[in-house]
């Protein structure tokens, strides 16, 4: 994203001394944002009639969407699914342990909104074949709702705190374990270690649950298993949106 409202000025023009300020002085905080999506000028625009022309535009759209990374190139899934990325929040833990912003994509407080508050996606502008909003909202919004994405996300950053907080006694055991073996015991194949023992084959079941129930209720939505995005982001695989 180019910018975020309410961002801090560097300037001091005022010749006042800022450091001398009354502690409850107002200060203005940069508003959290999805920092994976960015904003586009290029586009065509998509109208009823079909594809405007390429062109720039004073209004821009917003790219909420990306390609699939863990797709084969040139197949079905590469060419017919996209990837939503759902960012970091450091707002709790800070970088303790990995946490997702449970917010859904177009509610964060930093978010480019139409003015009007609406949470649905709509397709305005395209580029290079991918369509695209005006605002923050993503296409994921088509299939899950803000209750029910709370609750998956909560789900996966609880059991992340399990895996991954270094100052839980299950972590401190693992690491002596692991010392004591010379890292071999973080190592051993999964089908080795229980769910219950092992944080992280637990999320990773969770993820293979949450998918089968997409599945059995016919929800086009896959949930990416947090590992191989390396915890950076949490992805969601969702059908290409067209008009």
């Amino acid at each position: 994203m180019d910018e975020s409202p309410d961002c801090v000025s560097g300037n001091n023009d005022s010749g006042i001394d800022k450091s001398a300020a009354a502690p409850d002085a107002d200060i203005q905080k940069t508003l959290f944002f999805n920092y994976h999506e960015y904003a586009l000028s290029l586009y065509q625009d998509v109208t009823a009639y079909g594809l405007g022309p390429l062109i720039e535009h004073q209004r821009r759209i917003i790219a909420t969407h990306f390609p699939n990374p863990y797709a084969a190139p040139n197949t079905a899934d590469a060419m017919d699914t996209r990837i939503v990325r759902i960012p970091r929040s450091y707002e709790v833990e800070a970088d303790r342990y990995p946490q997702f912003s449970t917010l859904l994509p177009g509610d964060e407080k930093g978010a480019y909104t139409d003015g009007e508050g609406t949470k649905e996606f709509k397709i305005v502008g395209c580029v290079e074949g991918q369509y695209y909003g005006y605002t923050s909202v993503s296409p994921l919004s088509r299939y899950l709702t803000a209750d029910e994405f709370l609750q998956l996300v909560e789900d996966i950053n609880k059991f992340l705190k399990q895996s991954f907080d270094p100052l839980s006694w299950k972590t401190f055991l693992w690491n002596i374990f692991d010392t004591a073996t010379f890292f071999v015991f973080s190592h051993l194949p999964t089908k080795l270690l229980s769910p219950d023992v092992n944080a992280t084959l637990r999320l990773e079941r969770y993820v293979e649950e949450q998918n089968e129930k997409f599945r059995q209720k016919h929800v086009p939505v896959k949930i990416i298993r947090p590992r191989k995005g390396g915890y950076l982001s949490l992805d969601f695989q969702i059908p290409k949106p067209t008009p």
